[in-house]
């Protein structure tokens, strides 16, 4: 319908039955419908609608004694009814809504780490009047966490739990430079937990952090010294390939972080002071994993560990069945057929196989794909560092 004046909207229509519907600009009401109007050919029909009466109603919010930051909604008729309207900020603190008559809640969320969404229930509203209510969050403080490592500003991420650790109700924590963080908080008693950057450093706890209204409390971490710790490894003379893992103060406590890999044949890993153990995964088949123990690393200090994995050579077999190049599964036992420790040669091309094998003396089976043909064993053949050796069988 269109609208003629304020509160007066019109429409002309044939004649007959009509229902008007009136959706109403104020929060909370629902649409209103007039059934039957009847209209007759030429004649003017009026319908009145009241609405009922409205009020405005002004919530104010403080916290250490000022203005909040936060959230407000009304609950129409009751939290109960799910049905809400969020209020307008007029000023800080300060929000507003108009609502039909009628007993309402309202609903606050303060913008305060930790604090739950405060409720206030029954707010009587009468038509023309403006209720005012006032809600007092109570007092606030800022906590601030220095972190250090070999003195100086460390890396991680913190966390304040709200009510103490047990609660498990935690907001991180913002940086604000490098090693310090803050938060403003509810005044309480609280724990923060630090969650250092460091490899194989476990999370610390402060406890009992007790806030007051209106003040800053600051706490400061010393997490000790740390280290670099370098690996060089070495095969053939040459930088070795493979991965390598740091245990934190040994082996024996399978705790460990894979170290970064620099450059060829070099890793790295910065980790707290202490004695911890390498190991060391060569990727050369029938090595074995090599473990450097009691690696004593002291703040600020650099220990360069170096790891001589000795020589290796490529071991080539040529395998021909009836003069022709033939299939087969070959495989190499290191340091002998006994060991039962063994590794299969990867084929180049029909009747040529070949891997790269530790410096040492290995047995050779050769598994014919030929039906009826006996697996054969070639004995003690020796590889030298650098080396190519290659061996040939023919039935």
């Amino acid at each position: 319908m269109r609208r003629v004046a304020e509160g007066v909207w019109e429409i002309t229509v044939p004649e007959g039955i009509h229902d008007i519907e009136f959706d109403p600009d104020l929060a909370g009401m629902e649409n209103k419908i007039i059934r039957d109007v009847e209209v007759v050919g030429g004649g003017t029909v009026e319908k009145t609608l009241s609405l009922g009466g409205s009020g405005l109603v002004r919530l104010r919010v403080l916290v250490d004694g000022k203005p909040a930051a936060g959230g407000a909604y009304l609950y129409h008729g009751g939290r109960s009814t799910n049905k809400y309207t969020t209020m307008r900020k007029v000023a800080e603190g300060v929000w507003e809504i108009t609502v039909p008559e009628g007993i309402h809640d309202i609903e606050f969320d303060p913008d305060l780490a930790g604090m739950e969404n405060k409720l206030i229930r029954d707010v009587e509203v009468v038509g023309g009047s403006t209720v005012e209510k006032t809600l007092d969050l109570g007092g606030s403080g800022l906590v601030r966490l220095r972190v250090l490592v070999d003195g100086k500003p460390a890396a991680g991420g913190a966390y304040l739990y709200h009510g103490g650790r047990s609660t498990n109700k935690y907001t991180t924590m913002r940086k604000v430079s490098d090693g310090v963080w803050e938060i403003t908080v509810p005044e309480g008693i609280h724990d923060i937990e630090f969650d250092p950057d460091l490899a194989g450093l476990d999370n610390k706890l402060i406890r009992d952090v007790e806030v007051v209204g209106g003040r800053t409390v600051e706490k400061t971490l010393d997490l000790g010294g740390s280290g670099l710790v370098r690996l060089r490894v070495l095969l053939d003379g040459k930088p070795a390939a493979g991965g390598a893992y740091l245990y934190h103060g040994g082996r024996s406590t399978n705790k460990y972080t894979t170290m970064r890999k620099v450059s060829e044949g070099v890793w790295e890993i910065t980790v707290p002071e202490g004695v911890h153990d390498i190991q060391f995964d060569p990727d050369l088949a029938g090595l074995d994993d090599q473990l450097i123990t009691g690696i004593e690393v002291t703040s600020k200090g650099t220990v360069e560990k170096t790891l001589d994995l000795g020589g290796s050579g490529l071991l080539r077999v040529n395998f021909t069945y009836q003069g022709q190049p033939a299939n087969a599964s070959v495989r190499v036992y290191f340091g002998g057929r006994a060991t039962n420790k063994y590794a299969s040669l990867r084929r180049i091309q029909t009747g040529v196989y070949e891997l790269r094998v530790p410096a040492g003396v290995h047995d050779i089976e050769v598994d014919p794909d030929a039906s009826g043909v006996a697996t054969q064993l070639i004995r003690d053949v020796e590889i030298k560092g650098d080396s190519v050796v290659e061996k040939t069988l023919s039935l």
